[in-house]
């Protein structure tokens, strides 16, 4: 009777276990209603902290730019080396020497490049209200409203995406990122080559908020 009494015990406790972890998980998911406080129209609790939001972050892939930067720092090299062969007038004595150097500056140029200017790669935010640039070090979050045209132009690791705004149209003033005037527009640019996901997913984004994106990528 003893090891029963035990045994119920346990089960019990175990189906408590279960009841008390199903309320707390009911109070974080839908507490703010149930408590009266339902969304505003900008996505906010009651003035609080915004809902969850729709989006997508393209980032620099570490592996792809290091790849990229290691097959210019070759090309830099054998550019290097057929100029000064031709200077000289001869070519090299010693090609396995060249060789070897050479796979030794395009490394440590591709790691050195990798650390130096990791902090400035660039990226990109699709979120509902806003599209979200960063460039160098300087960003830019434009409403999609203010938006003309965004287009992804150029393949492979050297495409780049072109925000165009609307006409009149002013960037927040927290904007440090500088656009280019072009046919008295303002466009901003963007590296987009190297990021993940790829630039298809990136159109596919672009278009849900800016329809002429589609078209003219």
């Amino acid at each position: 009777m003893a090891d029963g009494s035990r045994a119920i015990s346990g089960t019990e406790s175990v189906k408590l276990y279960g009841r008390q972890a199903f309320i707390r998980h009911v109070h974080r998911r839908w507490g703010p209603l149930m408590d009266g406080i339902c969304p505003t129209v900008d996505g906010t609790l009651g003035g609080g902290k915004p809902m969850d939001e729709n989006k997508t972050v393209f980032r620099a892939s570490a592996r792809l730019t290091f790849v990229f930067m290691l097959l210019m720092g070759s090309l830099a090299w054998v550019v290097v080396q057929a100029a000064l062969a031709l200077i000289a007038g001869r070519s090299p004595a010693d090609w396995t020497s060249i060789a070897a150097s050479g796979v030794l500056y395009a490394v440590l140029f591709s790691a050195f490049s990798l650390v130096l200017h990791r902090r400035n790669w660039s990226s990109v935010e699709v979120t509902d209200p806003a599209l979200g640039l960063a460039e160098k070090g300087r960003m830019a979050v434009l409403p999609w409203q203010a938006i003309q045209s965004a287009t992804v132009r150029r393949p492979g690791p050297f495409a780049v995406l072109q925000v165009t705004l609307c006409p009149g149209a002013v960037a927040p003033s927290a904007t440090t990122l500088r656009p280019r005037i072009r046919a008295g527009q303002p466009v901003y640019t963007v590296n987009v080559g190297l990021l993940r996901p790829a630039t298809g997913v990136l159109r596919t984004e672009l278009a849900r908020h800016v329809p002429s994106a589609a078209s003219r990528s």
